[in-house]
């Protein structure tokens, strides 16, 4: 059978924090439902989301795994991890959102909500190709949820 002249990489991104282009019909997303809870201290949407355990990260760092993947050459046939391997949960959201916003009024009942994540993914792959890319590493939560709610 013959090969094809083209190779297929899949990137496989965790949860997606960061801007988004285009907040027009944005109701259903991760920054709106991160934004309500921050807003009104209900969980909602945003609480469901982080009762699984999982990883996050930033969109920026998709999106240049994203090209890595369409322009460098010894990237073929792929499956690349796109999570920072923070540890995180509603608590590390909150105490990034409090050192961003200082003084705003924050939700303070955690006893709901759940810890951090207890996962981890071999990103070295993803982790290579960032830093070839010109980044030093993975975004930060902080730098993620500094973005989401801006």
């Amino acid at each position: 059978m013959p090969q094809p002249a083209f190779s297929f990489n899949a990137i496989l991104p965790d949860y997606v924090l960061g801007e988004y282009v285009n907040s027009t019909g944005a109701g259903g997303s991760t920054r709106s439902w991160m934004r309500s809870w921050i807003e009104t201290g209900e969980p909602g949407f945003f609480g469901a989301f982080v009762s699984v355990p999982s990883l996050f990260v930033h969109v920026k760092d998709v999106a240049l795994l994203h090209f890595a993947a369409a322009t460098d050459a010894d990237v073929a046939n792929e499956r690349i991890w796109a999570a920072s391997n923070d540890a995180w949960g509603s608590a590390e959201v909150l105490a990034a959102a409090a050192e961003v916003f200082p003084g705003r009024k924050l939700p303070n009942d955690l006893a709901d909500l759940p810890p951090r994540a207890k996962v981890h993914v071999d990103n070295a792959r993803g982790t290579e190709l960032l830093k070839r890319h010109g980044r030093p590493g993975w975004r930060t939560l902080k730098e993620a949820v500094a973005d989401t709610l801006a």
